[in-house]
């Protein structure tokens, strides 16, 4: 039942909504950060921490090891051309899917339900977090008065939706359909353009500013900036 759990928080993720420490993000980065942040509420014992640190090592090495012989492939083959990065990012994902699925495994019955209310109980503190957020963005690309609360109204409207489906999936266990996925794909595409046609151009590129400005880095990311800050 939770492998499912681990899918639906996996798709959330893949749309991009960066807005929550799910259980799942926590075993992706690792499984120390995972048993520090659920391991006393789980009551996870010694054993149970042992597994999760094994796996969470297991997997990096098998990862390295699948990126080296990709490497020698393609040297082998003279490959110069750019790495087909949907397909990278598209393995990259089932990959942490699987991870997820495994570590959720080591969980018994009684510690699988008690963190679905765990990650319940996290997307709605998260709510009030996001709302200060969306504010904060809001004032410093300039934005005020009533255009302020007309952008603010569709961006918590949103994020809202985002949340409840997130929570839905939680406590179903069941993952996205492709068509499912599609309709949130274009809620996001409707709410951008609803903003955009609330302000002029300059103040959305000023938005959208503050808006990447505030997504969470990708550790890559992360490395480049503290070498170019040096």
């Amino acid at each position: 039942m939770f492998k499912k759990i681990g899918l639906g928080i996996a798709t959330v993720l893949i749309l991009g909504t960066g807005l929550f420490a799910t259980a799942a993000a926590q075993g992706q980065r690792g499984g120390g950060q995972f048993i520090l942040t659920y391991g006393e509420e789980l009551e996870l014992t010694d054993a149970q921490k042992m597994q999760i640190m094994e796996l969470r090592l297991d997997r990096r090495a098998e990862m390295q090891e699948r990126r080296r012989d990709n490497r020698g492939r393609a040297a082998q083959q003279g490959q110069r051309n750019r790495p087909d990065r949907p397909q990278m990012r598209q393995n990259m994902m089932e990959n942490r899917m699987e991870l997820r699925s495994e570590l959720l495994d080591i969980l018994n019955d009684e510690q699988e339900a008690r963190l679905k209310d765990i990650l319940v109980a996290e997307v709605d503190e998260r709510v009030e977090l996001v709302r200060l957020r969306h504010e904060v963005m809001v004032e410093k690309a300039g934005i005020e008065g009533e255009k302020a609360r007309s952008v603010l109204e569709v961006m918590n409207a949103q994020h809202a939706i985002m949340a409840g489906l997130q929570k839905e999936r939680i406590l179903s266990g069941e993952p996205f359909t492709s068509d499912e996925m599609e309709d949130i794909r274009e809620r996001r595409q409707e709410t951008r353009e609803r903003i955009k046609n609330l302000l002029t151009a300059a103040e959305y590129e000023k938005l959208q500013e503050q808006m990447r400005s505030n997504m969470p880095q990708r550790p890559a990311e992360r490395m480049q900036n503290r070498r170019n800050n040096r």
